[in-house]
């Protein structure tokens, strides 16, 4: 499936496509939660809570990292394409 290239002021990258623009809203989505996550972590004493947001934030960070990997992936297939 070929992938448009998108050029417009207001995008994360220029030149980009809606694969990448989308991505990068769920990377900032998913940074939030992390950081959400971590402040009420800090707050927690030990127990079934804490074992339950430690859980959640384990989810969020690998999700993190295959949402960066995907993103760093069609970030490289687009500029490969670019023109020297």
């Amino acid at each position: 499936m070929k992938k448009a290239i998108v050029t417009t002021v207001g995008t994360t990258l220029q030149p980009t496509n809606d694969f990448l623009e989308r991505s990068f809203g769920e990377l900032r989505e998913e940074c939030t939660q992390v950081l959400e996550l971590l402040t009420q972590l800090r707050n927690l004493p030990e127990g079934d809570e804490r074992d339950t947001f430690e859980g959640k934030l384990y989810a969020s960070l690998s999700h993190l990292q295959l949402e960066a990997k995907d993103i760093l992936k069609e970030w490289d297939r687009l500029t490969d394409r670019l023109p020297d």
